[in-house]
Order: C-alpha cells, then structure tokens, then sequence
C-alpha cells in the first residue's frame, strides 16, 4: 500500500519562514522608513487635485522645480549668512583667485551635511568641496591626488546606531599620517597655497555624544569626542611643519559641526584662519568656498559659546546617562521608545540638570560678571581660560574706523 504523500508540508514551512520574517521585518521597516525611503530614493505620497478643493494659500512657485530651486537657493543662503569667521591672522582671508588648495581630513572628501534622526535626508545630490572650490576659484585648483586617497582610505566616520545607540558606538576614524604615502607628499608643493583642514563631527538623536569613556580612549583624546583625536593632533604638527618648511603658505580650518569642539588648538599648529560653518544642508559648500574666495562677506555670529576646555561648563559635572537602581526590578532599559525591537519598556536612564539655567554663555558671562564685581562665589577666575570664542562673536572682511571723535562733559551726562 502506497504512503500518501503530504503537498502542503513544503508551502506550509516556507509560509512559516515568511510569517515569522514579517514579524521580525514589519516592526524593523515601520521604524527605520523615513530613512529606508530616503536611500531608495521612494515616492511615499501623491497628490491628486481635487477640482472643487477651496485654496486658501496661494504658492509663489508655478512648479515643483521652481520650489526646489528655492529650497536650494535658501540653503545656499543661510550658510552664507550665518557662517562665522572665528580668526583672520594677517587678513589671510578672503584669498586670491588663483589660489592652489590641498584639503586634508577624511572630512574634506565626506563633510557633515545633516544631523541624524528626524533631521536627516539623503545628500547624495549637491556639491562636494573640491567642486565647490573650483567654482568659486577656479578649475585644477584642488590637488586630485590628495583628493582621491581620501577617497580610497577607508576611512570614515561612524555615528551611534538610531535606536538602542550607544556613545561608544562612534568614531572619528581620522587617517593616521603613517598611511600617507611619499608619492602623495610630494604633491603638497604644487598646491601649497593653503591647506584647508576640515574638522567634522555629527550629532543627532539616538545616543548622546561621547565625552570621557574609557572605551574610547584608543580611539578619542581622554574618550571624548569634541576634541581632537591623536590623528588629528599628528596631522597639524605635520602641517605646521611642512608650512615652516615653506611647503605651505597658509593653514585655514573649517569647523564643520553643528556640536562646539573644543578649540584649545587655534593658537597653535600655526593656523591662520579658522571658519565655523555647521551642517552644510545639500547646498551649503558653494556658500563656505564663496566666503573664502570673498564672494560673501562673512556676517554670521555663534550662537554657542566655544571653549578650550569643554569640560569647564557646569552641566559637564553631571553629563552621563545614569540608570535607576531598580532599573532591572522592572524591567526597564535603554531605548528612545517603546516601538524599538524587543524593548517592551524603557527609560531605565536619567539625569539631573543641577546647573539649571547656567548653560553656556549663561554661566561664563555670569561667573565673569560676578568676579569683577566682587560678588556671589566666584572665587578666583581667568575667563580667556575657558572661553575661546563668546556668544555672539563673529568676524568679517570689512575694516571699520573712528575718526574726529570727541566727548563733551556736560555734568550729568557726556555728550
């Protein structure tokens, strides 16, 4: 007697398989879409004209490419505007037309566009800074040979994973000086004009940023990621030197970060010119390379206080994520929300803001303020010693100047 044979064995595990993907994959997708939509480049909506819809707000933009001519329009003005020239040794900048730069730093060739989470989108589209600078100067004018070994380095940032992300999940990654080949160093001459150092960091939501771990040490200057790395620390010496050989003749940093780092290095390595620029948004380089070519006259103004010692602020004495101690008892963990996979409840962190309303200029301004005065506690204190660059301070390319200026003592007042 013949065994009958069961057909549905096979289409009944693979319809197991794909039930328990889904499981797995739906959750997943749902949570990651609005970037999984960016990287595919995904249509996720349509319009469809309702022929009796009540307009209410007339647009300015006949089409959708008008729109978007503005969006990059708008980009490209706001970083004019609101980038800040933080130093200008010897009026360095803005520089000559012809100018030959060599852009150093796995940053030159991959720079912080936008933040992460919510912020970000896909920057595929727009200018890179060697395009930029060709246009704002003129064509052959970055060195390619440098451009493309950091292209081919393998070298690159990493960010902190969006959901369950950790601090100790970043790095610098900055290409040690020892990978630079004798070949490339030779090319240094032939653009020697400036070397224009691009400092990045990125920052968003999923995890904070690292300052103090001890896991990151081999990795980050004392674990903390708003100073300069070893490699970053090597690079400048060589630069500082290949300038006092004459290879070259100017050093100009682009602190490209929307975070403060921490600039207890501007007085040194011999930097002539230092530019804040942020985030750059998809059309943001073509404004920063306008600024050095004198196209835009830098007005921007900081909106943070830039120390040389970012542990000096009050809010450092407590910055961590610290857990509860009965985190475990109920069943609490490290999650932004509920919805991250295999996290039922979270939340298991806290911290205590102790230094209340005295963040950033608050505190530095007020301690200063205190001191010279002769009131509150603020003991002895050095303010050029913390501080490198105020709230509020920027400057530009015009020369102001006082003349016939007189003062009249009228009695109660001066005139």
């Amino acid at each position: 007697m013949k065994k009958k044979r069961n057909h549905w064995k096979i289409p009944t595990a693979l319809l197991a398989v794909l039930t328990a993907v889904c499981i797995v994959a739906i959750p997943v997708t749902g949570y990651f879409q609005t970037m999984i939509n960016a990287a595919l480049d995904a249509e996720t909506q349509e319009v469809i004209p309702d022929p009796d819809a009540q307009i209410f707000y007339w647009t300015d933009y006949e089409t959708e490419e008008e729109l978007v001519a503005n969006d990059w329009a708008v980009c490209r003005q706001v970083t004019a505007e609101g980038a800040a020239l933080l130093v200008n040794r010897d009026n360095t900048l803005p520089l000559p037309q012809d100018t030959k730069f060599s852009c150093f730093s796995q940053s030159s060739v991959d720079p912080v566009k936008v933040g992460t989470g919510s912020a970000f989108m896909s920057t595929s589209e727009g200018d890179s800074l060697s395009s930029a600078l060709e246009s704002s100067f003129q064509p052959g004018c970055v060195n390619t040979e440098l451009w493309k070994f950091y292209i081919t380095s393998g070298y690159q940032r990493v960010n902190a994973d969006l959901t369950g992300g950790d601090p100790s999940q970043y790095r610098i990654n900055e290409v040690p000086w020892s990978e630079y080949p004798d070949t490339l160093k030779s090319t240094f001459s032939d653009y020697g004009d400036v070397a224009l150092v691009v400092l990045s960091r990125s920052s968003g939501e999923g995890a904070d940023l690292p300052s103090g771990l001890p896991e990151l040490e081999p990795y980050m200057t004392d674990g903390d990621y708003l100073q300069l790395c070893k490699e970053e620390v090597e690079m400048f010496e060589n630069l500082a030197t290949l300038k006092e050989q004459g290879v070259f003749k100017k050093i100009v940093v682009l602190l490209n970060s929307s975070s403060t780092l921490q600039l207890d290095f501007v007085d040194d390595y011999g930097i002539d010119a230092v530019l804040w620029v942020g985030n750059l948004g998809l059309n943001g380089l073509p404004a920063v390379t306008d600024i050095l070519a004198g196209k835009v006259n830098p007005s921007g103004r900081l909106v943070d206080t830039f120390l040389r010692d970012n542990h000096s602020s009050p809010a450092m004495a407590n910055y961590d994520a610290f857990p509860y101690t009965n985190a475990k008892e109920l069943g609490l963990a490290t999650a932004q929300n509920n919805n991250a996979p295999g996290i039922d409840k979270c939340n298991q962190d806290y911290v205590v803001y102790q230094e209340g309303i005295y963040v950033g200029y608050r505190y530095y301004e007020t301690r200063y303020e205190d001191y010279v005065l002769g009131q509150g506690n603020a003991g002895e204190y050095d303010y050029d010693a913390d501080v490198a660059f105020p709230f509020g301070y920027g400057l530009s390319y015009t020369t102001f100047e006082y003349s016939n200026f007189t003062v009249e003592d009228q009695g109660d007042t001066f005139l």
